[in-house]
């Protein structure tokens, strides 16, 4: 595309979640098939498309500096994803949904392919496989920003994944903000989508992140564990541990549930991820007591704990936020509490053989993430031993927490 002779340029700033990273990637594949000139992750361009994050107030903060700073070097910025849906009342010509920008930009979306990407996280890719939510939790804003829960098409996913593997991705992660609702609104079934995914061709990885804890069954560990792709590891958010903040955040489940997963996961040698709020207003000091027994019983693999956020569209809204100072320090305790535990574990594993798939280069080395990591969030692995990008590499533990990895790993 040529504006005054010259050819556009735009540059694109993802400041967002895995979920936005999906989206952009389809969006920069129409413009780049527009012949317009794009900068990932760069501002040197005649324009900025800006996508960012809007789940917390500290986050919406932040991306609302970056924005006014960029306006102040005189870019013109293009606001979109969550942080453009998150304020979809307020009048401003800067926000855009992808399709609208598409349309200010004269591309014709009617043309668009659903498996066209414009990949950039080699070896690994995403796939959205729903949009939305409908559990209702009271301190979630997703169903304000997202809307109701819709599954995409089970065949687009199916053809997304197959031409992904045949692109050379070693790993396809499954997402969405609830991602065991899959099906539920198009009157197919969850596992039915997994099972034909398994079918497909080739060594890589599937991993599945966003599993609401009601979703997680025996039926799904069982396949998991005997699958030929699926990585046995699962990220599922339980947020609390305590039945009285459980029912406040109306989470439909309790502690008894949650240790009834724990077992299933245990049985069936799953990794779990999940992530825990403390400050929440209804939070009682014998709660948090509770969490933080819990956190130092060391069960979860791969704990994170998150300072509760008081966000309006939220039914939480109207309860009286917690004192600031008190979320602080039980957040502060927790961190420590799971630091300390996790320490003592990577020890542990001082001499365990891991398979992890190479991300990139680092030096002398390789940097890379295991089939019970993921790659964003979790552990990294320094890998000693010549290897290649995007190559699967089974050694051994040797050290632990050097520079910013967790493990080195040699044969």
């Amino acid at each position: 595309m040529v504006q005054n002779g010259k050819k556009i340029s735009i540059g694109i700033l993802d400041r967002g979640c895995p979920k936005l990273t999906y989206d952009l990637e389809r969006f920069v594949h129409e413009l780049k098939n527009s012949n317009i000139d794009v900068k990932w992750n760069s501002i040197d361009a005649q324009y900025i498309v800006y996508s960012s994050c809007a789940f917390l107030k500290m986050y919406r903060e932040e991306a609302l500096e970056e924005i006014e700073n960029l306006k102040k070097q005189n870019k013109q910025v293009f606001i979109t994803g969550c942080y453009a849906e998150y304020n979809k009342n307020k009048k401003s010509i800067d926000l855009y949904s992808f399709d609208d920008l598409l349309k200010y930009l004269r591309i014709d979306v009617e043309k668009r392919h659903v498996s066209n990407r414009f990949l950039t996280t080699y070896p690994y890719a995403f796939v959205k496989i729903a949009e939305g939510c409908d559990w209702g939790c009271s301190f979630c804003t997703i169903p304000y920003i997202k809307g109701s829960f819709r599954s995409r098409p089970m065949n687009e996913i199916v053809d997304e994944v197959k031409i992904l593997v045949e692109a050379g991705m070693k790993e396809i992660i499954l997402i969405g903000q609830d991602t065991g609702s899959y099906g539920k609104d198009i009157d197919v079934r969850f596992i039915d989508l997994l099972k034909t995914l398994d079918r497909i061709k080739g060594r890589f990885w599937i991993r599945l992140l966003y599993l609401y804890p009601l979703w997680v069954s025996e039926r799904l560990l069982d396949f998991i564990a005997n699958s030929e792709h699926f990585v046995p590891y699962i990220n599922t958010s339980f947020q609390h541990v305590s039945n009285n903040v459980l029912k406040s955040m109306n989470r439909g489940y309790d502690r008894e549930f949650i240790d009834k997963v724990l077992k299933l996961l245990k049985k069936y040698r799953i990794t779990v991820r999940s992530e825990f709020i403390t400050g929440y207003p209804d939070e009682r000091e014998r709660d948090f007591i509770s969490l933080k027994q819990f956190l130092g019983y060391g069960i979860i693999d791969l704990p994170a704990i998150f300072m509760y956020s008081h966000e309006p569209f939220t039914r939480a809204y109207v309860l009286k936020d917690s004192d600031e100072y008190i979320k602080r320090e039980r957040y502060e305790m927790l961190e420590e509490e799971i630091f300390s535990i996790q320490h003592t574990k990577k020890r542990e594993r001082i001499g365990e053989e891991v398979l992890v798939l190479v991300d990139g280069k680092d030096g002398e080395g390789f940097y890379a993430h295991s089939n019970r990591d993921f790659v964003l969030t979790d552990y990294r692995y320094f890998v000693k031993d010549r290897t290649l990008t995007g190559s699967f590499y089974k050694g051994f533990i040797q050290d632990i927490e050097k520079e910013e990895y967790d493990f080195v790993v040699a044969d």
